[in-house]
């Protein structure tokens, strides 16, 4: 299956840093639409002895940048994205922007020109995408693109502990949200120090990260912490300790529980995010909630 959608920048007449116009389509494509933008600069003489292109990844856009040689610097550009959706899943999709010169009416230092130009595709569904740019009947660039599907990762607690507090000057050791070596992590409890070397008896726990069917900017992330516990909540002992091998379990009061249960968000591709992280320590069976706690931060995953 292909779309083809031709962007004319003839009047429209949009500045953009003085210099730059922009034009905007919308592939329809069943559940969603690439959007599809182009901008072209003003034409200088070439620095450039060949056309070029790049692609990076941005809040689920796929970005290119890059310049085109010209015969003299009065030219502006029109672009073209045509997708290709391939019948096997696990194979990229194609997109391939077309630039397209168009000389201006206009008189014209005579020196080999540059046009540089800029473009997004998206927000794109998460999947490989084979990008290309042709100008004049050539490739100029091409590179597969992946976007990634965010996933959530248990940490071990102690492990987290001594990453977090080399990483954060002063690091708090309470609830939250982390961003650490452009990694994000979610601290979501802490046992007191009173009980730390006992385990609860949990009966089961459950977590799990949500993204909105759209993507949005900043992008969206809802993350959801559920643990229940046995009822009588009784703690075992979890490490020798000849001071407290005598006691070998005991209870402790509900409003005294707490649990220590920590993530990591893998999988991020470069971006703004809005992350909100529920948590809560339920009885197993009455499903009533003992503590329950929320966060919300954004975090920035750099190129």
């Amino acid at each position: 299956m292909r779309w083809t959608a031709r962007l004319s920048l003839a009047g429209l007449g949009l500045a953009f840093l003085a210099l730059m116009v922009i034009a905007w389509v919308s592939l329809s494509r069943g559940e969603g639409a690439y959007d599809f933008s182009f901008a072209s600069f003003k034409g200088t003489c070439a620095t450039a002895n060949q056309s070029s292109a790049s692609f990076s990844l941005w809040n689920g856009r796929i970005l290119l940048n890059g310049s085109v040689v010209t015969p003299h610097p009065c030219y502006s550009l029109d672009a073209e994205l045509q997708v290709e959706e391939m019948p096997n899943a696990s194979q990229p999709r194609q997109l391939v922007v077309r630039i397209i010169p168009r000389q201006r009416d206009t008189t014209c230092v005579m020196c080999s020109g540059e046009v540089r130009y800029g473009g997004a595709i998206g927000p794109l569904p998460p999947g490989l995408y084979n990008v290309s740019v042709l100008y004049e009947g050539e490739t100029i660039a091409r590179q597969v693109v992946e976007r990634q599907t965010p996933e959530l990762v248990r940490v071990g607690d102690e492990d987290l502990d001594s990453y977090l507090a080399s990483c954060i000057p002063d690091f708090p050791h309470k609830r939250g949200i982390y961003l650490c070596d452009n990694r994000v992590f979610i601290y979501a409890a802490l046992v007191p120090s009173i009980y730390q070397d006992f385990c609860q008896d949990y009966c089961f726990e459950n977590y799990r990260l949500e993204l909105p069917s759209t993507v949005d900017y900043p992008q969206n992330i809802s993350v959801e912490i559920i643990k229940g516990l046995c009822s009588g909540s009784y703690l075992t002992l979890c490490s020798g300790n000849d001071l407290l091998e005598p006691l070998v379990s005991m209870y402790i009061p509900p409003d005294l529980l707490h649990f220590a249960i920590h993530f990591e968000i893998v999988r991020l591709d470069p971006g703004v995010y809005n992350v909100s992280v529920l948590w809560k320590l339920e009885w197993d069976q009455s499903q009533e909630v003992i503590i329950e706690g929320k966060r919300q931060k954004q975090v920035v995953i750099a190129q």
